[in-house]
């Protein structure tokens, strides 16, 4: 019997046998998409500061940064802070890159404001 049990076992598909075996499989979690779960741009003065909080996905996460359009290298983390014209509307792009290349972006369109006296 012991001998039948075996070689029936050794015809099931690998992802039965981890369910059966209690394996990876039956621990595993769904991996989600990652999503913005805060996003704050604030134009004061002549600067203009934004941030990003993503949830989901697989960390680590890469983050590019654009201002109207180009490509600001400098800045890889979750913030970005730059300089701006007073009276001048920025568009501000963020692309978010999960470990396992999963991207969602965001943007805003902020008016740069002149400094408080």
């Amino acid at each position: 019997m012991r001998r039948k049990l075996r070689s029936a076992v050794a015809t099931l598909p690998f992802a039965l046998l981890l369910v059966l075996t209690g394996g990876a499989a039956s621990n595993a979690q769904a991996i989600t998409s990652p999503a913005v779960s805060a996003w704050d741009c604030d134009p004061g003065g002549s600067l203009i500061w934004c941030a990003i909080t993503v949830e989901g996905g697989v960390t680590p996460y890469t983050y590019e940064w654009y201002k109207d359009g180009v490509h600001k290298a400098q800045f890889t983390g979750h913030v970005l802070r730059l300089g701006c014209t007073p009276g001048r509307d920025v568009r501000i792009d963020v692309v978010v890159t999960d470990a396992i290349g999963q991207r969602i972006s965001a943007w805003a369109v902020c008016t740069c404001v002149r400094d408080w006296q």
